[in-house]
């Protein structure tokens, strides 16, 4: 960033710090920030956290935290000096809100086809820290040093959870629906000429038999019923996220008024299930398009939509949430890699979205994806239990802090057996979650019960 932070974005910071403690105003008087700290002229019997404007460092660590801006030459977080104060030895301030807010993705000009962040330019990645919710380490951080500096000087201190308990949140996005259709026919023969291999000679053998019956043509997408089954069986509730159309081959292929949808939509509100809006490609940045959307859905469904998740993961820091804000959308889930499972933003915990254009925090609810199924069954060539083994901890993770783990299942995977049978996964990890106890929510009841309770 190589500048200080101003108030509105330690306005941010400390917003999220006051849904995990308790800041008293006698307490908030003794938080101090300071430019240009002088060891020499520190003030009395308060918290200092000194703010920096120095290029970052990726070379520091203290338990196994990586310190990005290191202000004094201490080797602890923070200390009581003499005057009784306690210092923080780092711009931790600045760490955390260029973590939660993707700041540090704005660097990034390399970018993938889609136009969005190849995971492994990130700075999280290059210090190994994509399954580690570092933000929520940091503010834990934070938190016990308040409890020193209270406990030192007799003041009143609480923690509190922001949750009861961690918390499952299920969802799944409908991208197609038929999968014998002219465009996934000729996609099948155009991924036989790129990799002429038996696997997608037989693939695209099957797509060209299937698409010219005229009776009873197969239709593994439309395993929606296999998936309500299994959410009635463990008792699930999740959040089904529709796609209008949009860009050619990129967008839905069907209609949100065409009689299957409606049925469909119909079905899965009786189940008491959430529907969300599926941002199209062009529509995650642009209000016209997104307000045409929201009003094509809110017609066919019974509940207002309340929440939504860019197509492709293609969301915009920069824009997207303003445009959220504008149009009273109550939650976004898009923050995850494509690739990749972890803690894109560092955190496991829900959050407020961010404006960089009004450098202000916006009235919109971020619940990061944690894990969408392609990260691993598409993207990385591991085994079935070495992939239930790397998701378990970050299971482990999100339970250290009570926060959310958030998994999207597209339809249509019940029927894939690359890398390995992929209903067999899905059962296995459902069951891996719900061992561990979690509370189950769709993301609309999340959000609902964040503002009932805030």
């Amino acid at each position: 960033m190589r500048k200080y932070l101003d108030t509105p974005k330690i306005d941010y910071v400390l917003t999220h710090l006051k849904l995990r403690c308790d800041i008293s105003a006698e307490l908030n008087q003794k938080l101090v920030f300071l430019q240009d700290c002088d060891l020499n002229k520190l003030p009395q019997d308060c918290l200092v956290f000194p703010l920096s404007k120095q290029e970052r460092v990726l070379n520091q660590q203290v338990d196994d935290i990586p310190i990005l801006y290191p202000v004094f030459p201490q080797e602890e977080v923070h200390y009581f000096e003499k005057k009784g104060s306690l210092v923080f030895t780092h711009d931790i301030f600045q760490q955390i809100f260029c973590l939660q807010t993707l700041y540090y993705e704005t660097e990034i000009t390399d970018k993938d086809k889609l136009g969005r962040v190849i995971p492994e330019l990130t700075l999280n990645f290059k210090l190994g820290i994509l399954h580690k919710p570092i933000v929520d380490y940091l503010f834990e951080i934070i938190i016990k040093a308040l409890e020193d500096f209270c406990r030192s000087k007799k003041l009143a201190f609480r923690r509190h959870d922001l949750l009861p308990k961690h918390t499952f949140l299920l969802s799944h996005d409908v991208d197609r629906i038929e999968t014998y259709s002219f465009y996934n026919t000729l996609n099948s023969l155009k991924i036989f000429l790129l990799k002429a291999d038996k696997y997608n000679f037989s693939r695209m053998i099957k797509h060209f038999k299937e698409y010219f019956k005229f009776h009873k043509r197969a239709n593994p997408l439309w395993d929606f019923p296999e998936m309500r089954d299994i959410e009635k069986e463990f008792e699930l509730k999740s959040s089904y996220y529709f796609l209008n159309q949009g860009t050619l081959h990129q967008d839905a292929y069907y209609s949100l008024a065409c009689p299957r949808i409606l049925s469909l939509i119909k079905e899965i509100e009786s189940d008491k299930h959430e529907i969300g809006l599926h941002l199209t490609i062009a529509g995650n940045k642009d209000e016209q398009i997104i307000t045409k959307n929201l009003q094509k859905l809110n017609r066919v469904v019974r509940n207002k939509v309340a929440g939504v998740r860019s197509h492709w993961l293609r969301f915009e820091p920069g824009l997207t949430p303003d445009i959220l804000e504008k149009l009273a959308i109550k939650y976004d889930t898009s923050i995850g890699h494509y690739s990749l499972e972890g803690f894109r933003a560092g955190t496991c915990m829900p959050y407020k979205l961010f404006s960089y254009a009004q450098n202000k925090t916006l009235n919109v609810w971020e619940l990061p994806l944690i894990y969408m199924d392609c990260m691993i069954l598409d993207y990385q060539n591991i085994s079935q239990d070495q992939a239930l083994q790397k998701l378990k901890e970050i299971v482990n993770e999100v339970i250290k802090f009570k926060g959310i783990f958030s998994l999207l299942w597209h339809n249509g995977n019940f029927s894939q057996t690359r890398p390995y049978n992929r209903k067999d996964f899905y059962l296995k990890l459902i069951k891996m979650i719900l061992d561990t106890q979690p509370e189950n929510l769709t993301a609309k009841s999340l959000v609902d019960w964040l503002e009932e309770n805030k």
